[in-house]
């Protein structure tokens, strides 16, 4: 007998660990962390994550592991009956004993950390809340005990309302009118016995019937959901509803009148009944089911993928998958372990186990007929249309299946002329026009059609078959792909992965030569290369049992670990890579074989036959969210505000994030990247990301998520900044430049003002020094002058006397005007030398000669060099003082210039005098001291030379008899030009 269920998935549960499905649905329960089975509620926040609210506190659930909280954590109560979530994303938690509470940026509240809530505590439990157009809060634990929070949290009481003698119920529901006016709803029972609902304004106390016009039409959903039964004497829907529940499915009304309405797309799912759950389609009751048939379910939810989830009193919590995939099943378990589907004159056709084939109507999906086409229980390996007939092969034959739904053998490997060729087991078929073409065991087989007579083309294990033009095979093989050419079987070379690889199908398509191995997933071989579609691209396994090309060119998969589609483009590259596992309501992740037709899969898998509605899969397939669940700062939690600013202690980071899409159930993968420390993404499994010790810098921590369809999330992102010591922050280093510049600044500006002062200090001494030397020489060289031109005047030589005192004014002149400077014109001083010579030949008589040579200095050096004024006077005036003898020979002076180097000009001044005797003392006398220390202090002056070297030098002048003839006097002046 067959069991249909086209919207339903199973009616077999068993406890399961937390991956481990139930068909068609996932449970959970205190082995898989919920803090206890008794589920009374169930949310969803705006981060996606799953809220339970259990007898012993709430769990949250990001579809991986579960988070449990008590009253230590900050819960009201730890027996939370009710989660409502406001537009404020408050989620309330209402206790059972009267207490409220409510988590907002998972934070827990509670009155001993917010006032307001000390007010909004009631004696018992309260059994109805409600946010109103104003987003003011009404909770409601009965006719005579309201409370309202308005949106600045303030709390008002109403406790005066009256109750209607005829009230059945303390306790019913509160809402809002279509005129913006909150009323409070109580059943009560009329002299007929017959239900009623009154109604009664807060404000103005009337209680009157209802009247249904007043409200709107979610008013109307949230009265099914909540007091379903009550309402069925005014809404025509409910009604129905009631009557299936207890007429059609025969529940108890004395227990079950309790039960929970929840729509989803055009059924309804009734929860909170004694045993099971009901699946209630009012258009179509040939669907109307019961699921969960033993378990005591409480509250339902419906989350942002469609998904329903399914409370329990003692059995925790069931995620039944969005219900675009149905499935039938049959009762004997056996017939279910399916291995094919395909079509065949518009039927649906699978093979099991049994050796059985079963043909389906596809509208209904009811039996026409079914089929043994062995003698023994073994696999049907393929089904395959050609020639208006059906070929069927099983393990040991091969069969058709004709036009009219008659079975006809073909080959059975047990016929002695089969047997003869020792091909052994049927694994696969290709069929042309003329021919068969098996894989076996022991070899491939050629079958003509007409004759059935069989031939041996080769005697290798094969796995799998496919017929191409004029007769050649491409042949699978458990060690690569070889290929027929009617004459020589040759291995074809595909890489080194599949050449190692059991084949175990084969398909041509316009996308090349499909071939799936067992071992590394899908091979496309086109123009002589391959390309590899495996897990590594998002396959969910690299087992491929079956391939199958839809109408689109799309390509189906059925594995070992569930079904993918893979869309290519005209350059095979991947479009998009989808997968079907459990967790969207497959009975099994087994899946052998499927089959596309108008928008629906029919899948095979190993415990049932699965139909996927592709028309649906936009509204169910989602884009997953990622929410970062907490961080921890040195093992502290923070709260997760963008731009904070840390000290360079507080430098190690933990991130705790959840991936949320329950359509994946755990199969999440995670992209993460700290920028600030490293810019490429990485991918990860873990959902939790440590980094130790970071060094200062501006970072923002991106994590996202990534669906088992390949979805990724939008990044979420938390900004922060580790702040550098003192030493190293930006302000520091830069007040720390400024001041060595500063410093290096102010020691460069003191030095260079030393120096100033220095040089000035020098330059005002070598002044004051010039100026007392030059004033030291002036009177000693004017008083000689004076005494000459006195010993002419008593001679009585007036002429000579006039002569000499026109060359003494002109002489004066130059050395007052020379004087006035440190330096002068080499040729003012020679000048100078010339006219105190010719005074000194007139003091004489005339027995005086000179020479002054500067042969070897052009006339242009003579004006631009610089020498001490009055440098060569005194000397010339030591000759006649101190060197000229006595007696009627000619005294002779001769004054030689010459540069050597450009470093030094040499003056020697050579006269014929005395000479310098060893015993004689006139160089030490006061005077003539005073000349030449004069002299040689000027010349240090203005030398650069750090030396402090002899510039004046004397001599005697011998002759070839080394007799005494005179004296000679070197001047080393420093060169200066101008």
């Amino acid at each position: 007998m067959l069991r249909i269920t086209p919207f339903l998935i199973t009616f077999f549960l068993f406890q399961a660990t937390l991956f481990a499905q139930i068909p068609g649905f996932t449970q959970f329960n205190s082995n898989n962390g919920l803090p206890s089975n008794t589920v009374y509620d169930i949310n969803q926040d705006e981060n996606g994550l799953i809220w339970i609210a259990t007898d012993y506190g709430l769990s949250r659930f990001d579809g991986l592991s579960f988070k449990n909280f008590t009253v230590a954590d900050g819960l009201p109560d730890n027996e939370i009956l009710t989660i409502f979530k406001d537009s404020k994303k408050r989620i309330w938690l209402i206790g059972f004993n009267g207490k409220l509470g409510y988590i907002k940026n998972n934070i827990f509240y509670n009155e001993t950390n917010q006032d307001f809530l000390k007010k909004l505590s009631f004696n018992n439990y309260v059994s109805d809340i409600y946010e109103d157009s104003q987003n003011n809060i009404w909770f409601l634990q009965s006719v005579n005990s309201v409370k309202k929070l308005d949106t600045l949290n303030n709390v008002t009481n109403y406790t005066t309302i009256k109750i209607p003698f005829k009230s059945k119920s303390r306790r019913s529901l509160i809402v809002e009118d279509i005129n913006g006016k909150i009323k409070i709803l109580i059943s009560s029972i009329n002299k007929d016995n017959s239900l009623e609902i009154l109604s009664s304004s807060i404000i103005n106390q009337k209680w009157v019937p209802i009247n249904l016009s007043l409200f709107s039409e979610n008013t109307l959903k949230s009265f099914r959901r909540k007091k379903a039964e009550t309402f069925k004497c005014i809404d025509k829907i409910t009604a129905k509803i009631s009557t299936t529940i207890f007429n059609d499915f025969g529940y108890n009304r004395t227990t079950n009148n309790l039960y929970r309405i929840l729509p989803f797309e055009d059924s309804f799912l009734i929860t909170n009944l004694n045993q099971g759950a009901l699946i209630i389609n009012l258009k179509y009751p040939i669907n109307n089911k019961k699921i969960l048939p033993s378990i005591h379910t409480t509250k339902s939810f419906v989350d942002r993928e469609n998904n329903i989830w399914i409370g329990s009193q003692s059995s925790g919590i069931y995620l039944l998958p969005n219900l675009h995939t149905s499935g039938i099943q049959f009762k004997n378990s056996k017939k279910n372990d399916l291995y094919v589907v395909n079509m065949f004159q518009n039927k649906l056709i699978i093979g099991n186990e049994q050796s059985e084939i079963i043909l389906l109507d596809i509208n209904t999906l009811k039996v026409i007929t079914s089929y043994i086409v062995d003698e023994f229980p073994k696999k049907i390996r393929h089904l395959k249309t050609a020639n208006s007939s059906l070929y069927i092969l099983s393990n040991f034959n091969l069969q058709t299946l004709t036009s009219d739904l008659k079975i006809k053998p073909i080959k059975n490997m047990f016929e002695m002329s089969f047997q003869e060729l020792n091909l052994k087991n049927f694994k696969d078929i290709s069929i042309s026009e003329n021919y068969i073409y098996t894989a076996n065991a022991k070899g491939v087989a050629k079958i003509t059609k007409k004759t059935n007579a069989t031939e041996k083309i080769w005697d290798k294990r094969s796995t799998a078959i496919l017929h191409k033009k004029n007769g050649n095979l491409w042949i699978g093989t458990t060690s690569g792909l070889y290929y027929y050419n009617q004459k020589t079987v040759k291995k074809y070379d595909v890489g080194e992965l599949f050449n190692n690889s059991i084949i175990y199908t084969i398909k041509n398509s316009t996308k090349g030569l499909l071939i799936g191995s067992n071992s590394y997933g899908l091979g496309i071989l086109k123009n002589g290369d391959l390309k590899i579609i495996s897990t590594n691209e998002g396959l969910l396994s690299n087992y491929i049992k079956s391939i199958f090309i839809d109408a689109k060119n799309k390509i189906w998969l059925s594995t070992n670990f569930g079904l993918n589609s893979i869309d290519l483009n005209k350059n095979n590259e991947i479009i998009t890579i989808e997968s079907y596992t459990t967790s969207d309501g497959l009975y099994s992740n087994d899946v052998r074989s499927s089959y596309v037709f108008e928008n629906k899969v029919y899948v095979a898998t190993a415990k049932g036959l699965n139909i996927i509605d592709l028309s649906k899969e936009s509204t169910s397939i989602q884009i997953p969210s990622i929410h970062i669940n907490e961080i921890l700062l040195n093992n502290k939690n923070i709260e997760q505000t963008n731009g904070q600013i840390f000290t360079n202690q507080q430098n190690n980071f933990q991130f705790n994030f959840s991936g949320i899409s329950f359509r994946s159930l755990g199969n999440i993968t995670f992209k993460y990247r700290l920028l600030g420390l490293e810019t490429d993404w990485i991918t990860t499994k873990t959902n939790t990301i440590r980094y130790s010790s970071l060094p200062p810098n501006n970072y923002t921590f991106e994590v996202k998520a990534i669906s088992k369809n390949h979805l990724e999330s939008t990044p979420h992102l938390f900004t922060f900044t580790i702040n550098p010591p003192i030493h190293r922050t930006w302000w520091f280093q830069s007040i720390l430049t400024i001041f060595i510049f500063a410093t290096i600044a102010f020691i460069f500006y003191k030095r260079n003002l030393n120096n100033k002062r220095t040089l000035q200090t020098k330059e005002q001494i070598s002044n004051l020094r010039y100026q007392a030397l030059n004033a030291q020489m002036n009177p000693h060289f004017i008083n000689n002058l004076l005494v000459n031109i006195n010993a002419l005047a008593d001679e009585g030589e007036i002429e000579e006397v006039k002569s000499s005192l026109s060359k003494f004014a002109e002489l004066v002149n130059l050395v007052l005007n020379s004087t006035k400077s440190n330096l002068i014109n080499l040729s003012d001083e020679i000048e100078m030398s010339k006219l105190y010579l010719e005074l000194q030949k007139l003091r004489f008589n005339k027995n005086i000669s000179y020479a002054i040579n500067t042969n070897s200095i052009s006339k242009e050096e003579i004006e631009t060099i610089l020498v001490p004024p009055m440098i060569l006077q005194p000397i010339i005036e030591n000759s006649f003082k101190h060197g000229f003898k006595n007696g009627d020979s000619t005294n002779t002076i001769t004054v030689d210039f010459r540069i050597e180097n450009e470093e030094f000009l040499y003056c020697e001044i050579s006269d014929n005098g005395k000479g310098v005797q060893t015993n004689e003392s006139f160089l030490k006398s006061k005077e003539i001291g005073i000349s030449f220390s004069n002299i040689n202090e000027r010349l240090q002056l203005i030398s650069e030379s750090t030396k402090k070297e002899k510039l004046v030098v004397i001599s005697n002048i011998t002759d070839e008899f080394n007799t005494l003839v005179g004296l000679k006097v070197t001047l080393k002046i420093p060169f200066i030009s101008f």
